[in-house]
């Protein structure tokens, strides 16, 4: 289940959840237990996002199926911490309607606005059970990026929607499996240890706070 969705100014980013994963515990004759639960750090796929950013030539944004923000470029970090800023929290605060309701579509595209402005998105579904709730990346390539001369427009256009569109999907894979693998790996362990094998040993490689419920 979804813990923050989108961020707001004030809040560290390095102890941001992002999700939690809640599963259930029996012994072997089905008795319930207990439940373990771990949260996925965002800070993780925060970085991934900003990294990503090579060419300034482009941005990249990271919000939740509402348009707020979990991630833009345009925000100021300063140790860890979002500053006070005039930088908008929702897409529809800066982007048209008709390009607001494409990229929250929940499904992958590319538009272009009013402006010329392109862009591509897709979606990333934190888990495959609930489609209600996911996050979209989205890539804006301002039309100056790809304005040339008549000759060279159509070529330039294509080239750009080539590269935005692979290179998104690129994102959301690495997202999408940063967020499910622990997950995975956590109900493997969970039924080996319902088994009754209580020497084994989650072994959830995440980095963050989820290696820490599994030791």
């Amino acid at each position: 289940m979804p813990l923050r969705s989108y961020v707001v100014k004030g809040l560290n980013l390095s102890n941001i959840a992002l999700m939690r994963y809640i599963t259930p515990v029996y012994n072997r004759s089905g008795k319930w237990m207990g439940m373990i639960y771990i949260d996925v750090m965002g800070k993780h796929i925060y970085n991934t996002v900003k990294m990503s950013i090579m060419d300034r030539a482009f941005k990249v944004f990271l919000v939740n199926n509402k348009g707020f923000y979990f991630f833009n470029p345009e925000w100021e970090v300063e140790e860890n911490l979002l500053t006070a800023s005039d930088s908008p929290e929702n897409i529809g605060e800066v982007y048209s309607k008709e390009v607001v309701s494409q990229v929250l579509s929940g499904k992958a595209g590319v538009v272009m606005d009013d402006d010329k402005n392109l862009f591509a998105y897709m979606p990333v579904f934190p888990t495959e059970m609930d489609k209600s709730f996911y996050y979209t990346i989205i890539q804006m390539y301002p039309k100056n990026h790809i304005s040339g001369g008549a000759n060279d427009f159509e070529k330039l256009f294509l080239i750009t929607v080539l590269s935005a569109i692979l290179l998104t999907v690129f994102m959301g894979i690495i997202i999408s499996k940063m967020l499910t693998n622990p997950l995975s790996r956590l109900k493997r362990g969970v039924q080996l240890i319902g088994k009754g094998n209580l020497d084994y040993r989650l072994d959830i490689k995440s980095g963050d706070e989820v290696e820490d419920v599994a030791v």
